[in-house]
């Protein structure tokens, strides 16, 4: 676990407080239902935002497609 945490932090550190781009994929069945494809796990409440706005009657999320960056929190659960 000590390797994993240096590993995070000198991540962390060689971003420099960049964003880190990743890629996000939405796949529509007709004008009702759509997925959602993100590469980490997000917290609930930008799933539950994603879900809110989306023009589809039923969008669904999946969560570690396309790799995973860890945990992808909103902007209040950083502090």
């Amino acid at each position: 676990m000590d390797k994993v945490k240096a590993f995070q932090v000198l991540d962390v550190a060689a971003r420099d407080g960049k964003a880190v781009e990743v890629e996000v994929q939405v796949i529509a069945l007709g004008d009702e239902v759509a997925w959602v494809s993100l590469p980490g796990e997000i917290f609930v409440e930008l799933g539950l935002v994603i879900e809110k706005n989306s023009p589809f009657l039923c969008t669904m999320i999946a969560e570690l497609a396309n790799g995973s960056i860890g945990y992808i929190p909103d902007k209040p659960a950083y502090a």
